[in-house]
């Protein structure tokens, strides 16, 4: 049952086959953590996607090892693929972006009364356009235990985390709506 809601959470196709809310506490951290990753890079699975983090990760190392010698070229490499500084730069602002929105939504699920672990878990289930969360949300319920406001700031989540960041959010700069 585990591999097969890890394939499901990853791939957001939604499936369930067990009450992984009812499983022990580490198995729940885990898929909210797989559905926050996503799938891989080009498919159309919702979520940061795997290539992001391994880049992201990637950097973090190239940092961690310029403060020891700040002089070393230490180029971000995925694959015989060496990262520019606009893509990484590109990837870091948009993984930033993505947590901020979670926290600014789950700030908003939470004023609506709902307890913190079906907050939290619909909004990273709607970002990811994963399906079920955790809590009210679960496997075994649905989302009609949200209030009305609550589905509204889900339904952004999921639109949101569908067009990919940067594109739903451009929607909101005023150059887009400047004619030029």
């Amino acid at each position: 049952y585990g591999g097969f809601q890890v394939a499901s959470v990853m791939t957001t196709t939604g499936f369930v086959t067990a009450d992984f809310d009812a499983w022990p506490a580490l198995s729940k951290a885990i898929l909210l953590v797989l559905m926050i990753v996503g799938g891989s890079a080009g498919s159309t699975a919702g979520g940061i996607k795997v290539v992001r983090l391994i880049a992201l990760s990637k950097y973090v190392r190239r940092r961690a090892a310029l403060t020891f010698n700040p002089k070393a070229v230490i180029p971000v490499k995925i694959g015989r693929n060496t990262l520019s500084e606009g893509i990484l730069s590109g990837i870091i602002g948009m993984v930033v972006l993505y947590g901020l929105t979670i926290f600014v939504a789950f700030l908003l699920m939470s004023a609506v009364g709902l307890d913190h672990v079906t907050a939290l878990s619909s909004v990273i289930a709607s970002m990811g356009t994963v399906g079920p969360g955790l809590g009210l949300v679960g496997p075994a319920t649905n989302y009609l235990a949200v209030p009305a406001f609550g589905r509204l700031v889900l339904i952004l989540c999921m639109l949101v985390g569908r067009l990919e960041l940067f594109t739903a959010f451009v929607i909101f700069s005023p150059s887009f709506w400047r004619w030029r």
